[in-house]
């Protein structure tokens, strides 16, 4: 699949995010970024989202190696279940026109 518009960008970066999150269970938007190479500042763009929208919750302050403690984002535990589809509508020249 070829991204190419920014809506498909985007998506693809929520996408990424979660699964980072999920497949880590407890993780900071720094390591997110430098695991994913995605931008700090998209990656606390997209977990402000998730977390408007209840399915990522701060939990504890990480250990720090220096500077600031990281803060630890989880997956919400009372988020429930998802399915998401995105059925992207593509027209095709008429045969006869």
């Amino acid at each position: 699949m070829k991204i190419s518009q920014t809506k498909d960008i985007r998506s693809a970066n929520r996408l990424t995010i979660i699964k980072h999150i999920l497949n880590k269970k407890q993780i900071s938007r720094a390591r997110i970024s430098e695991e994913t190479g995605l931008n700090k500042a998209t990656v606390s763009t997209i977990v402000k989202e998730w977390m408007s929208l209840k399915l990522v919750e701060e939990t504890t302050m990480g250990d720090s190696s220096g500077g600031r403690r990281p803060i630890i984002l989880t997956l919400d535990g009372k988020a429930g279940y998802c399915i998401a589809i995105d059925i992207g509508a593509r027209r095709r020249p008429h045969p006869h026109g």
